[in-house]
């Protein structure tokens, strides 16, 4: 099964026989995207709790594409 090469599955030596664990590829990525992703939610608040794409990207400092990502 293919996943974009984001995600490989690994027998690890610790687990149970037949066990297996997700190691994440890139994790500097995955964490560069988190913060981003923790970034736009931050930029909502109790005054501004529903927000149009063009609002939440421009609060974000991001592209509307890159912020259609995270709606």
């Amino acid at each position: 099964m293919s996943n974009g090469g984001r995600f490989r599955m690994k027998s690890g030596s610790a687990l149970p026989p037949g066990e297996q664990s997700i190691v994440v590829a890139g994790a500097g990525d995955a964490l560069h995207v988190l913060a981003r992703g923790l970034h736009v939610l931050r930029i909502f608040s109790t005054d501004k709790p529903v927000m149009s794409l063009t609002e939440v990207a421009a609060g974000a400092e991001l592209a509307r594409p890159t912020a259609r990502g995270y709606c």
